[in-house]
């Protein structure tokens, strides 16, 4: 894809049938990374009102990366910090796009999929992205918060038990609220085609 076939959007369309289709072109090694992504895609899909329903999926020669884009968008978490090593390495020519998920259609995953200038995209979230505020550290039988720089594990908790996951909260919850909003109006701009 050159800078011509970014700012262009795929409206309504099966997410996972454009997506393999573009692995199949571009991605020459670890494929198989892309199962992943499908089963992740799947999960967030069947999820009833879970509001971010957006990544980033990055295509590479070797292999994809998908990403949350609410967490693209707060510094310090793992998702920010892959799209800078990638960034940052340059070795990779590399394919990004914008997938939002809108509905489940039988077996297939409907939304939107918008294609990003992977240099420029970086260059903004490196500008735009918020702060970490906290981690919230979820267990079988509550929480705990720690600030971004303590270090945690993925032990069970003595008091909550199991260790379930954990989610970067940003500083302002309102501010990324609103930079998320833009990006989507952003996106809305883009031109509509038949295939990307």
């Amino acid at each position: 894809m050159n800078k011509k076939e970014t700012g262009k959007k795929l409206v309504d369309v099966s997410v996972l049938d454009v997506m393999k289709g573009i692995v199949d072109r571009h991605t020459k090694h670890f494929k198989s990374d892309f199962d992943y992504d499908i089963e992740r895609i799947k999960k967030v899909a069947l999820k009833e009102g879970q509001q971010e329903k957006c990544f980033i999926w990055l295509c590479r020669e070797c292999g994809t990366w998908l990403l949350q884009e609410r967490d693209v968008f707060i510094r310090e978490t793992g998702d920010y910090n892959i799209l800078m090593y990638y960034e940052w390495q340059k070795a990779d020519k590399i394919l990004a796009f914008a997938a939002e998920i809108n509905a489940v259609n039988g077996s297939r995953v409907m939304g939107n999929i918008y294609s990003l200038d992977f240099e420029k995209y970086c260059k903004h979230v490196q500008e735009a992205a918020v702060p970490a505020g906290s981690i919230v550290l979820c267990y079988e039988n509550g929480r705990r918060i720690k600030m971004p720089s303590e270090h945690f594990s993925a032990s069970p908790d003595k008091e909550f038990g199991k260790f379930e996951n954990f989610e970067f909260q940003p500083e302002s919850e309102e501010g990324l609220r609103i930079l998320l909003r833009e990006e989507r109006q952003d996106r809305q701009q883009f031109q509509e085609v038949s295939v990307i």
